[in-house]
């Protein structure tokens, strides 16, 4: 039985060190045919310092003035409006350029022009005239604009001229920032 049992240990032992030979001679085969050799130090980086050099950014564009961002606003309102009264009665825009007071106000006439099947066809141009405060970080502008519109009006499908009009409006827009983005608040005819 002892030697049964010794003979039993050597094999084990034989094959293991067979085993152990066989895996490290293949890996020895392998990394012959594997990619480059790296040798010591594999890679000298440090924490401190990027290890490529990094180039300056570029210088950023020109802050925007608080008349570019009245004009776009006031511009993408009318834009709105010309939609959400417009023969297809598109309101849904209106969510992106107004916030309430104004937003209530003119969904409710988008919605009556619907139901009683009226709608204009719009021509804008904005002359934005003054902006405060001029500070393009505020939260809140107010701004005085001239607004040329060019509307003609038609219901049941037949154009009205006596509800038709051309004309040059002197608008106040109270503007709000929300989640970075600017609305128009509220709006009224000026003198």
């Amino acid at each position: 039985m002892g030697r049964l049992a010794a003979v039993i240990i050597l094999g084990l032992f034989a094959v293991g060190t067979l085993g152990v030979v066989t895996v490290r001679t293949l890996a020895w085969i392998g990394a012959m045919f594997s990619g480059p050799r790296i040798r010591n130090p594999a890679l000298d980086i440090s924490l401190v310092e990027p290890p490529v050099s990094i180039p300056t950014p570029p210088l950023p564009e020109a802050q925007i003035s608080t008349r570019d961002i009245a004009e776009r606003t006031i511009t993408n309102w009318l834009a709105a409006k010309r939609e959400a009264l417009g023969q297809d009665h598109n309101a849904a825009n209106l969510a992106a350029v107004l916030v309430d007071p104004a937003l209530t106000r003119w969904r409710n006439r988008a919605s009556g022009s619907q139901r009683d099947n009226w709608y204009y066809t719009y021509e804008h141009s904005v002359e934005v005239m003054s902006v405060e405060p001029d500070d393009p970080t505020a939260e809140t502008l107010t701004v005085e604009a001239q607004v040329k519109e060019v509307a003609d009006f038609y219901e049941l499908g037949t154009r009205i001229a006596g509800n038709s009009y051309d004309t040059t409006l002197n608008m106040r827009y109270d503007l709000i920032r929300q989640n970075g983005d600017w609305f128009v608040q509220d709006m009224a005819e000026t003198d």
